[in-house]
């Protein structure tokens, strides 16, 4: 009975290093995916400053 209690702990130990490994791997994606979006609104605020500034100009 111990065989047996042991191989399934081993078992539930290695899906939840699966799961925690898995967790590390989306954590990433979600940064890299942030990062992303910051770099997506700064590009959008200099266009909108550009446009702006260049209605400003023709006015």
């Amino acid at each position: 009975m111990d065989l047996n209690k042991d191989i399934y702990l081993q078992v539930v130990l290695e899906k939840l290093k699966r799961i925690d490994d898995e967790n590390l791997l989306l954590n990433a994606l979600l940064i890299q995916k942030e990062n992303r979006i910051k770099e997506l609104e700064a590009d959008l605020e200099s266009y909108n400053i550009m446009e702006k500034d260049s209605d400003n100009k023709t006015k």
